[in-house]
């Protein structure tokens, strides 16, 4: 139901054409199910969310434990973000956190936003909502046990957990 929009570059001896399928505004916006099947195949259980819903979703997580796929929600207006526990069984869902702001929140891909601690009992969660970026120690059960950085400057990544000592 997503309109093709063309996009032309001259780069390269004979440039390319390109078609991908971007909403503009009017224009109806992509429908999405997240589905979870064994990678042996079988049949999909689908997560309980509403696929006609005007939602955004990030990049997924598998806990460390494999016992559930954490994924990144937020509404059309990006103000609210929720991290959901969905069961890979039934496709039900319990929210962990749950994040409003009253500007965009950057939705994080590629690993940036959580940090899983091999004690299966912690995670790392880096968020904005200061308006610096930083580091937040929580629970699984999504609540927040302390800050782990402050003040006016932005933490860009995390390269070592000292798990030992905390």
């Amino acid at each position: 139901m997503v309109p093709e929009f063309t996009i032309t570059d001259a780069g390269g001896q004979h440039g390319v054409v390109e078609k991908v399928r971007y909403p503009k505004a009017g224009d109806p916006n992509p429908q999405v199910k997240i589905g979870i099947v064994s990678p042996e195949g079988g049949q999909i259980t689908w997560a309980d969310f509403d696929d006609k819903s005007d939602q955004y979703f990030g990049a997924p997580y598998w806990l460390p434990n494999s016992s559930s796929l954490i994924v990144q929600w937020m509404n059309r207006g990006q103000d609210n973000l929720k991290l959901l526990a969905i069961n890979p069984a039934t496709g039900t869902k319990k929210e962990l956190y749950d994040e409003k702001q009253k500007t965009w929140i950057k939705l994080q891909d590629g690993g940036e936003r959580l940090y899983f601690l091999k004690n299966n009992k912690n995670f790392i969660l880096q968020s904005d909502k200061t308006g610096w970026n930083h580091l937040y120690f929580m629970d699984m059960n999504g609540k927040e046990i302390n800050t782990i950085t402050g003040g006016q400057f932005t933490v860009l990544k995390i390269y070592l957990v000292d798990e030992k000592t905390r």
